[in-house]
């Protein structure tokens, strides 16, 4: 059984032979068409619009960040995609980074993930849309996390989430531990 979330937040389930059958074109089934619009997106089969964002800069400790979001009453759809450094890669790894950035990772063996952090937001108009998005950049600022509108990439954004990453989008940034539980909804 393969599942995914639509656009409003609802998980559905579907048959493996429905997605695996010769001519089938899971892309077009099962996944809406996004026209973009100014830091946002369009959804026209479902009359929604919403904007996609992605963490670029993690603060050292956050709280659930989610909670006013919530209470606006939009639908929210988030993913968080982690993969450790394996052990046996990470004095390399934090080597290479320390190079790039030109500075020192200070951080224990077990504590650094590579991360990428998505989230989506759902309204009913335009209006709605531009007054979400600033409302979210704010929140977001004061609570120290760096999120930045994924203008061009938004098909691609909402089609990662709602496959659950069948449809891989990211953009990984070196997280510790402790914040992911934050992200979750």
């Amino acid at each position: 059984m393969f599942i995914f979330m639509n656009y409003n937040g609802q998980i559905k389930k579907i048959s493996p032979k429905a997605v695996l059958r010769k001519n089938a074109d899971w892309g077009k089934e099962y996944l809406r068409y996004v026209s973009a619009k100014d830091n946002g997106f369009q959804l026209e089969e479902v009359g929604k619009y919403g904007c996609c964002y992605m963490a670029v800069q993690y603060p050292d400790a956050i709280e659930r960040i989610f909670e006013k979001i919530r209470q606006t009453g939009c639908a929210i759809l988030s993913s968080v995609d982690i993969q450790k450094v394996p052990d046996k890669y990470l004095s390399a790894y934090k080597e290479y980074v320390e190079q790039i950035y030109n500075g020192t990772v200070e951080t224990e063996k077990s504590s650094l993930l590579n991360t990428t952090f998505l989230f989506s937001v759902f309204v009913n108009s335009e209006k709605e849309m531009k007054m979400m998005d600033q409302f979210i950049k704010e929140h977001m600022e004061k609570n120290n996390l760096i999120v930045t509108n994924c203008t061009g990439v938004e098909g691609k954004v909402l089609d990662s989430i709602a496959t659950m990453g069948l449809f891989d989008f990211h953009c990984m940034r070196n997280v510790e531990e402790s914040l992911i539980a934050s992200f979750l909804i």
